[in-house]
């Protein structure tokens, strides 16, 4: 886990994503929708998702995609609180009469993203990457921080009614209100956080609070909103010198159980598209890849070269978004197949991958994504937030 914790004024807190549910604005359909029986289908298996559509646009945004399946399909579209940079970012798509699954599908593919099912229709998640890198626990230290916390919030729930009601509303409380298992666990947490910022600072230097008195130390405790799985904030004070307040979890036993972090439901319920699940063997193998394609265009962009096979030779695709794709180049094909062609615009449009899925819609991602395979590109690109897409 990244170290989430607060030391006094020597340490920035970081910025830890809130996984309360969170709708899209609802438009009228949604609206309309809203006094539909709940439905509650696998993704894979949902009648309503074979409902056909075509979209065409190279900057359109999610939100707006998420409405056309909505109307479409009759299905209301929600995102995670985590997910919300999704509201301004834009994708490129091209497709002519393919369902809402295979669409939404290919979507999810390019950013790794996932969909959990709800009554009423879907939720969109951010991908368990992206999870796995906020609240995994990054060594064996903080992951006996983790242990230690959640044995701490299981001792809490021994204090009498009047201190576990102050203590779970976040009121902060005497240290020795906690009985004396609370108290060491909390005295642990705080010298395994005190060692890890220690180790950066000059040797021998020293901070007040790692001091031994504990009379006027004080105890408070929050609870971060979160889906499948607990966390919490510790802030241990002491008057004079200074405080500490550190993130606990049990992201990784929940995981570990199999269930889905960051969702409401288990994993069954949750559709996680398999990055490349159709080899790139496979793919230049099949009928669609084979079919002889000719094109030139000069000083072109990459969706604007697929938005013409679109056209040309109808291959159905969903890029990143027109503005991450920077660097134009001139394209020349003549009667070559077409998957021999997307291979050479790897080569004339460096750092980018395309994948193809069963669907048979392209999906092709740019340097910027950070779905995008690491060991293909320059280092600079690999630490890029989706926020850019």
């Amino acid at each position: 886990m990244t170290a989430f914790f607060f030391l006094s004024a020597l340490l920035l807190n970081p910025q830890n994503p809130s996984f309360s549910a969170n709708s899209v604005a609802p438009t009228s359909t949604q609206a309309r929708l809203a006094r539909y029986e709940p439905r509650l289908v696998a993704f894979d298996n949902d009648p309503q998702l074979k409902v056909k559509t075509s979209m065409r646009s190279l900057e359109a945004l999610f939100p707006s995609l998420w409405d056309g399946f909505t109307r479409k399909a009759k299905v209301i579209i929600q995102r995670e609180e985590s997910a919300r940079e999704f509201d301004s970012a834009s994708l490129g798509v091209y497709c002519s009469e393919v369902s809402v699954h295979d669409l939404m599908d290919a979507m999810a593919a390019s950013v790794l993203g996932r969909w959990e099912a709800i009554p009423k229709g879907y939720r969109f998640l951010v991908s368990s990457s992206e999870l796995d890198h906020a609240y995994m626990p990054k060594s064996d230290r903080f992951r006996d921080l983790n242990r230690k916390g959640m044995e701490f919030m299981k001792q809490a729930q021994g204090l009498s009614e009047d201190t576990r009601k102050r203590l779970e509303a976040g009121e902060a409380l005497p240290y020795d209100a906690l009985n004396p298992a609370m108290q060491g666990l909390g005295k642990d947490m705080l010298h395994t956080i005190m060692e890890e910022e220690l180790a950066k600072l000059p040797p021998g230097t020293r901070i007040g609070i790692e001091s031994d008195d504990d009379s006027q130390a004080t105890i408070q405790m929050t609870r971060e909103p979160s889906k499948g799985f607990d966390s919490y904030y510790l802030t241990l004070a002491k008057k004079g010198e200074g405080s500490a307040t550190w993130n606990v979890n049990n992201y990784e036993q929940r995981k570990a159980e199999g269930l889905q972090p960051g969702s409401t439901l288990n994993r069954s319920k949750v559709y996680t598209p398999k990055k490349n699940e159709i080899s790139r063997e496979d793919a230049i193998d099949s009928p669609l890849m084979k079919k002889p394609v000719s094109l030139q265009m000069r000083g072109a962009l990459l969706p604007q070269v697929l938005r013409k096979l679109h056209e040309e030779y109808g291959l159905n695709f969903v890029c990143d978004a027109l503005h991450t794709f920077p660097q134009p180049a001139t394209v020349q094909f003549k009667s070559i197949p077409l998957g021999v062609a997307l291979e050479r615009l790897t080569e004339l449009y460096p750092n980018t991958e395309w994948e193809l899925r069963k669907s048979n819609i392209l999906v092709y991602r740019s340097a910027l994504n950070p779905a995008r395979d690491p060991s293909k590109g320059h280092e600079e690109t690999q630490g890029t937030r989706r926020s850019v897409l």
